[in-house]
């Protein structure tokens, strides 16, 4: 995996970029469930495993986009974080239900750019494929926050890209 990870109460964090923004460091992850008795596995495959288990138990082989999709947004929660100048845990400043957290920038005016990958669509289970499991297409979409950390706006790139798991 190309992300870094660490566990809440709650929540497995994985993540993806970081950036320094107005004397502070925000962190740019997504959240996944820890499972009710799970392991401690920061795995690709633990992001999955309450979804991989629902599959498995019930047969689920031939599941279609339909159902799916909607499994797999509910799993991922795109979370914008921030870490308090003394140190210490960082704390959650923004979140997107059904995303995952992407890159960070500062743009020529001063604003803070957080890309999100938002869940999209043709998700699918492919349990006989070595490389990925589950498989689909995410929507990126940029917020925009200005110095006060207010969201000045929220827009659809027009690009997506490869979700593969």
């Amino acid at each position: 995996s190309d992300s870094f990870t660490y566990s809440g109460d709650d929540f497995h964090y994985h993540l993806r970029d970081m950036t320094e923004y107005n004397g502070r460091v925000y962190l740019s992850a997504y959240a996944t469930p820890k499972e009710s008795g799970g392991d401690s596995d920061n795995s690709i495959y633990s992001e999955l495993s309450g979804i991989m288990d629902h599959l498995f138990d019930n047969r689920l082989f031939d599941i279609s986009s339909e159902e799916l999709t909607p499994m797999i947004r509910e799993n991922y929660t795109a979370v914008l974080l921030v870490c308090p100048p003394g140190g210490g845990a960082p704390e959650t400043f923004y979140e997107v239900k059904g995303s995952l957290g992407a890159e960070l920038a500062v743009n020529e005016e001063g604003e803070l750019l957080w890309d999100t990958e938002r869940i999209s669509s043709n998700f699918f289970f492919s349990p006989a494929t070595s490389s990925f499991s589950i498989g689909g297409t995410c929507r990126v979409f940029c917020y925009t926050f200005d110095e006060d950390g207010a969201l000045v706006r929220q827009e659809d790139t027009g690009q997506t890209v490869d979700f593969r798991r």
